[in-house]
């Protein structure tokens, strides 16, 4: 992202007039800084749900991959809460690859 801001700068100065480089080097600017300060997103995350009957899990069906964790933090970085998403329009939409690992 560093390179994209330094190159729209570059572009900036070459043509200072312009409105639309001026915007689109603001723009740059704004986005590095968000993304600089965003923590980490995690695409995939294998969940381990226990077997109540018969612990540790040994079983491919007592894992899944959620299509969506989302983790809030406290002021030290330590996960203060956390909520998983697993959606599935319907019973009968079916279960991909990665549902069954």
């Amino acid at each position: 992202m560093t390179k994209f801001v330094n190159r729209r700068e570059e572009i900036l100065k070459m043509r200072p007039e312009s409105i639309d480089v001026q915007r689109y080097y603001n723009a740059s600017k704004e986005l590095k800084q968000f993304l600089d300060n965003t923590k980490p997103i995690y695409n995939v995350i294998k969940t381990f749900l226990p077997s109540w009957t018969n612990p540790p899990c040994n079983k491919a069906s007592e894992f899944f991959i959620a299509d969506q964790v989302w983790i809030k933090y406290d002021a030290r970085g330590n996960i203060q809460d956390m909520v998983v998403v697993e959606t599935k329009l319907s019973q009968s939409t079916c279960f991909i690859y990665r549902d069954k690992l």
